[in-house]
């Protein structure tokens, strides 16, 4: 694999006025092989090649910074299966906590072993449902400045199941494509924001839906 695999990294921290450095670029090179590695066994994704998996894994996590507040300190990723965008998360704002909730056994222990790999700090994976999440749990933050997910809720569903976790100043933050109006009717009761990065060089749509208290 040649380093100009990762330009598109390069290109989506440009725009989003992120210094990601060679180390980081490494991280991601380390975690593109992991990836590969465990994905047939674990059942984590269903892309092999390695551009795509760049483009579609580690850039479509990566654009959820267009929504960060500058002022975030934690983040709960709600599900994240292979670690997005979580782990792409903390690889590029290396001065958040991200807590990664995820109930099967098989991912959790890909993720645990995921952070070793890459040795970062100050990211857990948690063990268990989100919806079974209580404040406080483990010593766990009570509330979070950010909670996201990648297509694994509906907009209405991620809401309910972490609304408490939130706080009166988080967000909740989700990632969607060109269908993403459907979802707005149910939550058109709260405070909503949608963002639309331009991924065009990339040949992806994304919408952010960004929900506040």
């Amino acid at each position: 694999m040649t380093e100009d695999y990762f330009q598109p990294i390069r290109d989506i921290s440009e725009k989003l006025g992120l210094d990601v450095h060679e180390e980081a670029i490494g991280r991601f090179g380390k975690y593109l092989a992991f990836l590969k590695k465990w994905s047939k066994a674990y059942n984590l994704t269903s892309i092999t090649d390695d551009e795509e998996i760049i483009k579609k894994h580690f850039v479509d996590s990566l654009i959820y910074l267009c929504a960060f507040p500058d002022d975030v300190s934690t983040v709960l990723d709600a599900g994240s299966g292979a670690g997005f965008p979580g782990v792409p998360l903390k690889i590029a704002r290396s001065g958040i906590d991200v807590y990664l909730v995820e109930p099967s056994r098989k991912k959790a222990v890909f993720r645990r072993t995921l952070i070793k790999e890459l040795a970062l700090s100050d990211i857990s994976v948690v063990e268990c449902r989100v919806e079974d999440l209580p404040c406080g749990y483990k010593g766990l933050p009570v509330y979070y400045d950010v909670v996201t997910t990648r297509a694994l809720f509906t907009a209405s569903e991620l809401v309910e199941k972490v609304s408490g976790l939130s706080g009166e100043s988080g967000i909740i933050l989700l990632s969607k494509g060109p269908s993403y109006r459907d979802e707005l009717e149910d939550i058109s009761h709260l405070n909503v924001e949608v963002i639309t990065p331009d991924l065009r060089e990339f040949g992806m749509e994304r919408n952010l839906i960004v929900i506040r208290k």
